[in-house]
């Protein structure tokens, strides 16, 4: 495809599938056309933008050259950046990720961090070290010691339930690390 269309230009961009996207070019370079579609029937013009990688362009045609006042432009201005959103989920991922790092365990294996993670992704887990071991507290009720199995488990015999849950839980991760293991060891 040779040359690119102006920005600013009401195109009708042929895609390598067929696809005709119909649009004002917001940007363009020898990578990426971006094309803005909108409904000018639509009082507030919500943009809908595409982005297009140049190889999946298999032709453009141009069908309103890029008006020649920056007045005339028919696509729309970028919204106002409101900062305090912005902030606020800044905060709350430096938080989130506070709160993960207090979930690493250096003085434990790669595996039993493996464990740890995927059994802190369904139950609530905390790092707990007894008499020099790294154990595992699920839920506040279960505590699991190394080499962190279900036969490993510990509860309080009054919430059996809880113990059960965790160990069918804790198994079921156990077993796909074990299976994964072997097909690691099967590829090499």
């Amino acid at each position: 495809m040779a040359g690119a269309p102006s920005i600013g230009a009401r195109v009708a961009v042929t895609t390598t599938k067929g696809d005709v996207i119909e649009g004002v070019v917001f940007t363009v370079d020898d990578k990426v056309m971006v094309v803005e579609q909108f409904d000018p029937r639509v009082s507030d013009r919500k943009g809908n933008y595409r982005v297009l990688l140049r190889p999946s362009v298999s032709k453009w045609e141009q069908l309103k050259p890029p008006p020649e006042r920056a007045d005339d432009f028919e696509y729309q201005d970028m919204p106002d950046v409101n900062r305090e959103t912005i902030n606020k989920r800044f905060e709350r991922n430096v938080e989130k990720q506070k709160a993960n790092a207090t979930k690493i365990n250096t003085k434990v294996t790669m595996r039993s961090q493996m464990i740890f993670d995927k059994l802190c992704a369904q139950l609530p887990c905390d790092w707990l070290e007894k008499a020099d071991l790294q154990c595992i507290l699920v839920m506040d009720a279960v505590l699991i010691q190394p080499p962190y199995g279900p036969d490993n488990c510990i509860g309080d015999p009054k919430e059996k339930k809880i113990t059960e849950r965790v160990q069918m839980v804790l198994g079921q991760i156990v077993n796909k690390i074990i299976e994964a293991e072997i097909a690691a060891l099967a590829i090499s």
